[in-house]
């Protein structure tokens, strides 16, 4: 009489589902039933502005202001950074590696013989 339509027959599109246990639902190739992993900005932002001050500190007389303020900056993002990647589980390694740059620019632009150059 009418089209079958329950759902172990074919339809015009089909969708293929599967279930894994260590995977959760997928459809059509795109994961559901888990949260996908949140990004880390601070952890982004903390290793950018370390970056950016660690490159600009070597200008002279102009390194020595940008590189303790944007240090610093670089090292509260940074750490800001660590805090949320262990809530997340993303991110921790551009977080400390902004923190080792932001320590490394500060602990440089501190030493006044080294602020010749």
């Amino acid at each position: 009489m009418g089209k079958d339509v329950s759902p172990h027959v074919a339809s015009e599109s089909p969708v293929v589902a599967s279930i894994d246990a260590a995977d959760g639902w997928e459809v059509n190739g795109m994961y559901r039933g888990y949260p996908p992993l949140g990004s880390n900005g601070f952890a982004v932002a903390g290793f950018v502005v370390g970056a950016i001050a660690f490159v600009l500190s070597w200008i002279p007389l102009l390194g020595i202001p940008i590189g303790h303020s944007l240090g610093v900056i670089g090292l509260i993002l940074s750490i800001i950074g660590m805090i949320r990647a262990s809530r997340l589980g993303s991110g921790a390694g551009l977080a400390v590696f902004g923190l080792v740059l932001s320590i490394i620019t500060i602990v440089l632009k501190s030493i006044p013989i080294l602020n010749l150059l």
